[in-house]
């Protein structure tokens, strides 16, 4: 991928389109094909993975919530979640209930969740229809329809690298979901900066798709025509007046396991975790920093759902 070897083309065509792998690995080929010619692998991989469609159709939510509560469930607990499992769909859900209302009280747009309860039905009958327990993968495949949303992002995101943003407004107007639209308007925003009717397109284009009327898309749409009203300043002052970008830090591995064990860590504030803490620089109770968190230091990967307190202590990252 480094290299962009074009020799390897057919190879990640073939991982891509591929519904049985990984949905990681798939996506690392679409982002490997954007680094290559359009025609060498992208113009098969794109019909093929953008005609997916995620099978969790109760999530209306615009940030895809409920997809990712759910496979937060599905990474932390697959296996715990067997003896719940064997209660029968109705100890299952009235066990998993809680914990999807829990995490969508957390939720700052909970618009358009569904109930707890037809998240967890959703979530039993899922695994039943691949075949769990018996099918031991069942989880991992569920897991992987789950995250058809993030191969389409990887394809849009692929089609703006490989200069081809004529195909990002192809995609928007069969976006059938307000979050597919958004990642549309996001890469389309950052592929064309500079082409002053391209607010104006951009809404043209939405209201030709199922998401048409979308207020939030309009606001978006209205920001990125914002950016064009006022070009970026020219002449010889331009540079001087400028402000200096912000020094980026990092924070190591040490801090982070200080922060998950509940010592103090010293995160500075221009690094990226600094503007995720609460108000309280000790406070590590936020679930913005607690999620970030964990997705640097190690942990289990299995937990056992013996209470929905540890299922919840799970999810959050607690």
């Amino acid at each position: 991928m480094r290299l962009r070897d074009a020799s390897i083309a057919d190879r990640l065509v073939t991982i891509a389109g591929d519904p049985v792998q990984n949905w990681q690995l798939r996506r690392a080929a679409i982002f490997a094909a954007g680094r290559l010619p359009y025609k060498a692998a992208l113009e098969r991989i794109v019909p093929a993975v953008m005609a997916e469609r995620s099978p969790l159709t109760i999530d209306g939510n615009s940030s895809f919530r409920c997809h990712a509560v759910m496979s937060s469930i599905l990474l932390c607990g697959a296996q715990g979640m067997a003896p719940i499992f064997a209660r029968g769909r109705i100890g299952f859900v009235d066990f998993f209930a809680e914990v999807f209302e829990a995490n969508w009280k957390e939720s700052m747009s909970p618009q358009g969740l569904p109930s707890g309860a037809e998240a967890a039905g959703w979530l039993f009958d899922r695994l039943v229809h691949q075949g769990w327990p018996a099918k031991r993968e069942a989880p991992d495949i569920v897991l992987n329809e789950l995250n058809i949303p993030m191969l389409h992002s990887a394809v849009l995101r692929s089609l703006r690298l490989s200069g081809r943003p004529d195909l990002i407004d192809e995609q928007l107007p069969a976006a059938d979901h307000v979050w597919v639209a958004m990642k549309c308007l996001m890469e389309r925003s950052r592929a064309g900066r500079g082409d002053p009717e391209l607010a104006s397109r951009l809404k043209s284009l939405v209201e030709a798709s199922p998401c048409r009327g979308n207020a939030l898309l309009h606001r978006v749409i209205a920001e990125i025509g914002g950016s064009h009203a006022m070009p970026p300043p020219t002449g010889p002052g331009a540079v001087a007046s400028q402000e200096a970008p912000a020094p980026v830090s990092y924070v190591s591995y040490d801090d982070a396991v200080r922060a998950l064990s509940g010592a103090s860590a010293d995160f500075k504030a221009a690094s990226p975790w600094g503007r995720l803490r609460p108000s309280n620089a000790n406070d590590l109770s936020g679930w913005r920093t607690r999620r970030t968190i964990t997705t640097v230091a190690p942990r289990p990967i299995f937990h056992r759902f013996n209470s929905r307190e540890t299922a919840m202590s799970s999810l959050s990252g607690g």
